[in-house]
């Protein structure tokens, strides 16, 4: 139910703040505003079963528990507050290597989450940031975050104390743990989550609507409208439902079988496999039915939450062009309750097995499919395949499906990369985009920033691989991860950020950005003061297409701004000036406000110069003398040129589209296929 915690102290008292787990803040939020004490002493059973499963200090009594950055409720824990009472929001992963960093100057928040192989977004998580922004000298705690599904028996424990305080019955806990009787031992580890797979509920004698909603985390509201019940009267033996009905195409696991395997054999993604069996674990067991196909008749389908257009697409055999199509859809956003059109797909899928010279186009082509939807057919993830190996092949589609044209690649594109470690590499174009965008932009980034990052990463791509040129995975050129980087990045979230990634990149398979039929220079960075810049002013050279424009979006960036302090003996050093009759006067500022030449000490020097010397992060800066130090207030980070990556993301949220994107950071071009 919690995912995460924070201790305040609050009137030199410790205030324990609880954060709930969006999806069961409707269920939480019924319980904490009833007056029905039973229901609030259920609530209050949760949040103690929670603490007491936990790792850090806390002498408070008061609880206050958030959903959506709002305090929805708060209580009193009853009775004098336990010293040794001990609170963890999760378990931790190599905490003894390192629980906490204390941060240095200079140091970002990807940085040192890189250092101890977490995420951003898991470092911002384990310490309640709003931001990544950091400041020198914050403590840090470092640890990769899991639910917590286990309880190890303590002295005095029953199984009976263990169910009430974990919400569930004695029956469950020893069918959860394959236990015969009721003894337990210390130190035993106990099963205690809620088996969320569970899709019913056999009410026994004494079983009220709340206490069931209760145990599986589901408000009563949805438990009663799931079973069609008006009132809250049940009986002894009803069998409730605590999932939506889902039909379509099952698989009865079997021993040694894995998601990947399953998602594999169908031709699905493991996280649509999850999706459709509402799984939160990765654990299956011999014998589970899983849901492997929902697919059904032509009609309309409402959308669901969680539901994508893509799986909604082959969940009826279609692909997504054909269905944002069908639907006169701008773009694939859409929204729970929606209604779309549907048909289904009469598609005839057959096997094909790989002979000596084959390559995934010339098999696509042999069968009128692209390379793509060979890819998305059997679940790959590159270019590689081997003689020997069979492939799902798609034999035709129903002649009544709505039908866009298909894209058409006029070359299988290859990327020479010189890797890190010197190893040469030869990387199919496509699969290149992918490690690009994953490299260069944060996963989470609105869908549109990735696409637009994704052409112009591919642009940038083929106008050198045309000139003959071999490119590093640095941001000498454009950085690349690959696969095994990206796991190691994202740990846990890999196949959600790289699924996405993914689908932005297929998204606009082939798809380039010109000018006057050249392609261009698609140069891109972070952060803009609020202006982009003239490359005549970084560079030197001008193109007609890279031109200073409005990028206000980016002030929304939490890496917009940045401070810095020196001494004046510190400064004076760097620029080899005297520490007496120190000043600062900007000379002239660029057509994008950045700092082109200043005059400091006597001196004059360029905006870039300063830049180095100082190893800020932009030209946009101003330098203040005033009490002994030496303030510098810089705007933006890179060099300006370009694509917006912030920007595009703000961009992005507030409705543009990415070819809107692309057209406003780079003046008068077209968007093509290469």
């Amino acid at each position: 139910m919690f995912v995460n915690y924070h201790i305040k102290n609050e009137n030199n008292e410790e205030v324990l703040y609880l954060y709930l787990d969006e999806m069961k803040t409707e269920f939480a939020k019924e319980f904490l505003d009833s007056n029905d004490e039973k229901k609030k002493q259920g609530i209050k059973e949760k949040v103690e079963g929670y603490i007491d499963e936990q790792d850090v200090s806390f002498k408070g009594k008061v609880v206050k528990i958030i959903a959506g950055g709002l305090v929805v409720g708060s209580m009193l824990l009853g009775g004098a507050p336990d010293i040794n009472r001990k609170v963890k929001a999760a378990t931790t992963i190599s905490t003894a290597n390192h629980p906490t960093h204390q941060v240095q100057y200079g140091e970002t928040l990807s940085g040192i989450a890189s250092r101890y192989n977490l995420t951003v977004d898991e470092v911002m998580m384990l310490n309640n940031l709003s931001s990544d922004r950091i400041y020198e000298g914050q403590s840090l705690r470092l640890g990769q975050t899991v639910t917590a599904s286990t309880y190890s028996v303590r002295s005095g424990d029953t199984l009976s104390g263990i169910a009430n305080r974990f919400g569930t019955t004695v029956n469950d806990l020893k069918a959860l743990n394959n236990l015969t009787g009721d003894r337990i031992y210390i130190g035993q580890t106990l099963n205690v989550k809620a088996d969320s797979h569970k899709t019913t509920h056999t009410v026994k004698s004494g079983d009220t609507l709340s206490e069931i909603a209760l145990r599986y985390e589901i408000s009563t509201n949805e438990l009663k409208r799931i079973n069609n019940l008006l009132g809250d009267t049940i009986y002894e033996g009803q069998v409730l439902k605590l999932q939506e009905a889902r039909t379509g195409i099952t698989h009865e696991v079997e021993p040694g079988d894995t998601l990947y395997d399953i998602a594999r054999q169908y031709g699905i993604t493991i996280n649509h496999l999850k999706s459709m069996n509402n799984l939160e674990r990765d654990a299956i067991y011999p014998g589970e039915l899983l849901i492997v196909n929902t697919r059904a008749e032509s009609g309309n389908y409402t959308v669901k939450s969680g539901d994508t257009l893509s799986e909604i697409a082959s969940d009826y055999g279609m692909r997504t062009s054909e269905l944002i199509t069908l639907n006169n859809l701008t773009s694939d956003r859409i929204y729970v309750g929606q209604t779309l059109k549907v048909i289904q797909g009469a598609t005839n899928v057959n096997t094909y097995t790989v002979e000596s010279g084959d390559n995934l186009s010339t098999i696509a082509g042999q069968f009128g499919m692209s390379t793509n939807e060979l890819r998305e057919l059997n679940n790959l993830s590159g270019d590689l395949i081997h003689p020997g190996q069979v492939l799902n092949v798609r034999m035709g589609t129903n002649t009544t499906t709505p039908t866009t044209p298909d894209r058409t690649i006029t070359e299988e594109r290859t990327v020479t990369v010189e890797r890190y470690n010197g190893v040469v590499e030869y990387i199919s174009l496509e699969e290149y985009i992918v490690g690009v965008v994953a490299a260069e932009m944060p996963p989470y980034f609105d869908e549109q920033a990735l696409r637009a990052q994704a052409v112009a990463a591919r642009t940038y791509a083929i106008e050198r691989i045309d000139q003959g040129r071999r490119l590093s995975d640095t941001d000498y050129h454009q950085v690349y991860k690959d696969e095994l980087q990206l796991r190691d990045q994202w740990g846990n979230q890999y196949e959600f950020y790289y699924n996405r990634i993914k689908s932005a990149v297929e998204y606009t398979e082939g798809e380039v950005i010109t000018y006057n039929g050249d392609y261009i220079d698609a140069l891109f960075f972070s952060t803009s003061n609020g202006r982009t810049e003239n490359p005549k002013y970084v560079w030197g050279g001008e193109l007609p297409y890279l031109q200073s424009v409005d990028s206000h979006w980016d002030t929304q960036s939490d890496e917009f701004y940045r401070e810095y302090t020196y001494t004046y003996d510190e400064f004076s050093r760097l620029f080899g000036l005297s520490e007496r009759g120190l000043y600062a006067d900007v000379i002239s500022r660029t057509e994008g406000g950045a700092v082109d030449t200043i005059n400091i000490g006597g001196t004059t020097y360029s905006g870039e110069d300063v830049r180095r010397r100082l190893r800020l992060r932009s030209m946009d800066f101003d330098i203040n003398f005033e009490n002994g130090q030496v303030r510098i207030a810089q705007r933006g980070w890179g060099h300006r040129v370009g694509l917006s990556q912030y920007g595009a993301h703000f961009m992005g949220q507030e409705g543009y589209t990415y070819d809107d994107i692309i057209n406003h950071y780079y003046q008068g071009v077209q968007i093509e296929l290469a």
